[in-house]
């Protein structure tokens, strides 16, 4: 819903940073908090890249170009 929002106004670069910040911040605390959390280090990796996920659009939309 949130990519039709962006293609109805134009923004595919928008949309890149959209698609590939949370993916990118995901990965990152994955690969740092795994080696020393285990399987919290996991858990904790995967919630982040969620509410990443989550809060993105209220960044990509509430700022003015």
């Amino acid at each position: 819903m949130f990519n039709v929002a962006l293609k109805a106004e134009g923004n595919v670069s928008k949309i890149y940073t959209y698609n590939i910040i949370a993916p990118v911040i995901q990965i990152m605390a994955l690969v740092l908090l795994i080696p020393t959390f285990g399987l919290w280090g996991a858990i904790i990796g995967r919630s982040l890249g969620r509410l990443v996920n989550l809060f993105m659009p209220f960044l990509l939309f509430g700022r003015t170009s």
